[in-house]
C-alpha cells in the first residue's frame, strides 16, 4: 500500500496546497486510528488492534515528519520553544484532546535532537549508521512489543529501543555497509 500512496501524495501535494493535504491525511489517519482503538476497546476483537496499527493508522507519523521538514526553516527558528511543547503533549498523549499531537510532538522532538543538540554532531565522525538504524529500529521495537516490554514504561522502552537500534544501526555500518561500500566485488 505505501508504494501505491506516496506517488498519489506526492501529485496531491504537487497539486495542492501542501500543508492542506498534509493536515487533512494526518486528521483522516488519527480518524482511522481512533475508530479502531473504540471498535477494539467495544468489541474486544484483536482484528481492531491489528488494524489500528496498519498503513492508514500510521500515515500521521509520515504527515508529521514531512510537514516539518517542508516548514524547516520556519521550525528551526521556533525549535527551543517547540521542544517543551512537544515534549508536554507527547507525555500527555494518553487524554484523547492531546492524542491527536502525539505524532507531530514525536517527530518535533525526533528532529529537534537531530539538529538541535550540536554535541550529538559528533556521531558525523562514525560514519552513516542511519539505514543501519532504520533497518533494524522496527524488528527491534516489535521484539519488545511481542515479549511484553514495552508494557512497563514508554520513556524506558523508547530510551532502550533508542540505544539498541543506534548500537547495532552502528554495528551494521562499521561490519556490513562501509566494507561493502568501499570494497566492493571485483568482476571475474
Amino acid at each position: 500500500m505505501l508504494y501505491i500512496t506516496i506517488p498519489i501524495i506526492y501529485w496531491l501535494l504537487k497539486r495542492y496546497n501542501k500543508l492542506v493535504c498534509l493536515l487533512l491525511i494526518y486528521v483522516l489517519s488519527f480518524i482511522y486510528s481512533t475508530t479502531c482503538n473504540y471498535l477494539d476497546d467495544m468489541t474486544h476483537n484483536p482484528i481492531y488492534e491489528f488494524m489500528k496499527r496498519q498503513f492508514p493508522g500510521q500515515m500521521m507519523y509520515f504527515c508529521s515528519g514531512i510537514i516539518i521538514l517542508a516548514y524547516f526553516p520556519v521550525f528551526r527558528k521556533y525549535m527551543r520553544y517547540l521542544f517543551p511543547i512537544s515534549l508536554f503533549l507527547l507525555l500527555g498523549r494518553e487524554h484523547l484532546l492531546l492524542s491527536i499531537f502525539e505524532p507531530i510532538a514525536l517527530a518535533s522532538i525526533i528532529i529537534t535532537v537531530a539538529y538541535g543538540f550540536k554535541w550529538l554532531h559528533v556521531f558525523n565522525r562514525m560514519g552513516n549508521f542511519s539505514y543501519g538504524i532504520f533497518l533494524i529500529h522496527f524488528p527491534i521495537i516489535q521484539i519488545f512489543i511481542h515479549y511484553g516490554l514495552d508494557q512497563y514504561s514508554f520513556i524506558l522502552t523508547l530510551a532502550l529501543t533508542t540505544i539498541l537500534s543506534t548500537g547495532v544501526g552502528m554495528l551494521s555500518w562499521k561490519y556490513i555497509e562501509k566494507p561493502c561500500l568501499y570494497h566492493p566485488k571485483k568482476k571475474a
